[in-house]
């Protein structure tokens, strides 16, 4: 538990295993925000979101910026796949791009926000400590924008070709039902 001076008691479980977030909680304990969200490793993030997709709600903005920032992290080390670890990270890309599409984006746009996503994690005050911050997510920036990348194709292909198939299943039932009638 910490105390503030203005009163506020900020408290959080320290058994639970915050995996990814080890850097956040630092920054969430050290600017005294009141969520996770309103760190400057969010803020600046949200930022090039707002700018990109205007359109999208307060809420679906923080939806990007912390899935964007979990594949990115996980990417560096985690390679998609249908099992264990790799799985979480394919859910947590697909979770996003599942987003994207219900707001009416088509285009391919992760690998673009990943030098925003190395940055906002370096954060202007730690630059020179770059090294010791975040050495995988700078040295790997070209194999994590490759994976997010494919994954995002894979996602459009599979949901093009979920469409044409559900297309083609209702007019079979439909041909199907015309045909009873007669």
């Amino acid at each position: 538990i910490l105390y503030r001076e203005d009163g506020l008691i900020l408290e959080w479980d320290v058994n639970v295993c915050y995996p990814w977030y080890d850097d956040c909680i630092y920054v969430y304990i050290v600017e005294w925000s009141k969520q996770n969200f309103e760190t400057d490793i969010f803020t600046s993030l949200t930022v090039h979101i707002k700018d990109r997709f205007p359109s999208l709600s307060p809420s679906h903005i923080i939806i990007f910026a912390d899935h964007l920032r979990t594949s990115v992290v996980l990417s560096a080390e985690i390679f998609p796949s249908s099992k264990g670890r790799g799985y979480v990270l394919r859910k947590i890309i697909r979770r996003l791009l599942r987003y994207a599409y219900l707001n009416n984006i088509k285009e391919p746009f992760l690998a673009s926000f990943v030098p925003y996503v190395i940055t906002a994690m370096r954060g202007e005050d730690r630059m020179m400590q770059e090294e010791e911050q975040i050495p995988t997510l700078v040295d790997k920036e070209i194999r994590v924008k490759q994976i997010l990348s494919n994954e995002e194709e894979f996602f459009w292909r599979a949901v093009k070709d979920g469409k044409k198939l559900f297309t083609t299943k209702l007019k079979r039932e439909d041909e199907d039902k015309n045909e009873e009638c007669r």
